[in-house]
């Protein structure tokens, strides 16, 4: 008898780990999702920093790395700069911190950030976390 395998991305042969979202605990969400054409779309943003995201790795990357999530990040009308508290690039790793939380669709957001700078950098350690309260 064959083992069954786990779902494999096959570029790159990694398995998939998808991003699951924290219980809101009432069944309307977090009370911060607005209706959408297809399903809740939520409108919850911790509060970012006045200057925009904290950038640090070499500028041409950051800035062409955030130009790229810029469509998963406002696609309801919140601007991309303010999702993002810190997008940080190293040699070999990507660490994007967002200004959302993981409930209801912050965790569809994050793995939407995921697969973006996954798709850009093949080869590259990514982690997406969410800003603490």
């Amino acid at each position: 008898m064959i083992p069954e395998m786990s779902p494999t991305v096959d570029a790159v042969k990694h398995t998939v780990v998808p991003i699951v979202a924290e219980t809101c605990g009432a069944s309307q969400g977090c009370g911060a999702c607005a209706p959408g054409t297809n399903g809740p779309v939520c409108q919850f943003t911790l509060p970012g920093s006045d200057a925009g995201p904290e950038l640090k790795g070499p500028e041409s990357e950051t800035r062409r790395l955030m130009a790229a999530l810029a469509p998963c990040l406002s696609n309801d009308g919140v601007p991309a700069a303010r999702r993002v508290r810190s997008l940080h690039v190293r040699p070999g790793e990507v660490e994007l911190t967002l200004n959302i939380g993981p409930q209801c669709q912050g965790a569809a957001i994050a793995d939407d950030a995921f697969q973006v700078l996954k798709g850009l950098l093949p080869e590259t350690d990514i982690y997406v976390l969410h800003a603490q309260r």
